[in-house]
């Protein structure tokens, strides 16, 4: 399976996605593909856990390039899930680990829109890990 990187003329992140997609993600490097003409989309489910105590919050989002947003939203205190951002101000940054779980193929998107993908996916994940009130950042709905 090959795996496209795409991204605007002279952007300067070619080593940074390749260390992320064979190390983080398990792509063989042979498989990859840059491609310095379009803007990179990936696609995922993706997890912040607390090393301190366990918690954790499990998410999806159409760019995962977005995890450096909520990374700075998080350090400037404007992060929306406040449980998430109190336990961030307390602990502090080192204690948290971000983890993209599971990354959306372009096989998949050929079948079914971005959106639905990422609904099922998640609710997979949510009902797999629980990440719920104790163990989480997020409220179980009944």
């Amino acid at each position: 399976m090959n795996f496209s990187i795409f991204r605007p003329l002279g952007a300067p992140n070619d080593a940074h996605d390749n260390n992320l997609l064979t190390t983080k993600i398990g792509y063989p490097a042979t498989d990859i593909i840059f491609d310095p003409n379009i803007l990179t989309i990936c696609t995922g489910i993706y997890q912040i856990k607390n090393t301190k105590n366990g918690k954790r919050l499990i998410a999806s989002t159409p760019n995962l390039k977005s995890l450096n947003g909520l990374k700075f939203s998080l350090k400037n205190k404007s992060y929306i899930n406040k449980q998430l951002q109190e336990e961030w101000t307390a602990f502090g940054e080192e204690v948290f680990e971000f983890k993209v779980l599971e990354v959306v193929t372009e096989k998949e998107l050929e079948k079914k829109p971005m959106k639905k993908i990422l609904e099922q996916k998640l609710e997979t994940w949510l009902e797999k890990e629980q990440p719920y009130d104790e163990t989480g950042y997020i409220t179980k709905k009944e």
